[in-house]
């Protein structure tokens, strides 16, 4: 059996701010900079499982943002990840003017939908986030070349974007990833299917 490289996405754990809370759309912009600020709740813990993957993966990975570096710490205790700002989740609209009270959940969605079919003075596009997935699976490959397996702690829709980059690669694995916290999904490409794909001069 030829060698497989495995690359392992992982969302973080549940974040420790409330996402039940009702807040009018106007007040979004504040809940999007304290959810950026959070690290995870104490409860529910990750599974015995996505903690031995990320313990036996050769690199750990994590976005810098205090959620998944906080998770990469509680995956794996006793390995140092690296961090990088190109694992962020992608952007959402900070303003949405409206007084409509919703839970915060739900203006989540909302702001991810307006997202989709809109673009935002100051907030990353759909098109550069696809862009940045795209830099980012090739240095998740990189990493794999280097340490025969890696584990990221990332973010549910950035995460999706990768997946379909590696995917479009020849990378093998669920066409959807793991949107759960604590999720994970692996996706795997034999070192010989890479050589062949590989152009000869």
């Amino acid at each position: 059996m030829p060698e497989a490289k495995r690359i392992t996405l992982a969302r973080h754990g549940p974040v420790s701010v409330s996402l039940r809370t009702r807040i009018a759309g106007h007040q979004f912009g504040e809940f999007v900079n304290e959810l950026q600020a959070s690290g995870v709740a104490s409860t529910p813990g990750p599974s015995s499982e996505s903690c031995s993957l990320a313990q036996a993966a050769g690199i750990l990975v994590s976005s810098d943002l205090h959620r998944s570096v906080q998770s990469a710490q509680l995956l794996a205790p006793d390995k140092l990840a690296l961090t990088d700002s190109l694992f962020r989740e992608a952007q959402v609209p900070m303003t949405v003017p409206s007084f409509l009270a919703l839970r915060r959940s739900t203006w989540v969605v909302i702001a991810r939908v307006i997202w989709l079919f809109r673009s935002w003075p100051g907030v990353e596009s759909r098109l550069a986030a696809r862009e940045r997935a795209v830099v980012a699976a090739g240095r998740l490959e990189e990493l794999a070349d280097q340490h025969s397996s890696v584990f990221l702690v990332g973010h549910g829709y950035f995460n999706l974007l990768i997946a379909r980059e590696l995917r479009g690669r020849g990378w093998h694995g669920p066409r959807h990833p793991a949107t759960r916290n604590w999720g994970t999904s692996t996706y795997l490409q034999s070192t010989a299917s890479k050589q062949s794909a590989s152009p000869h001069g």
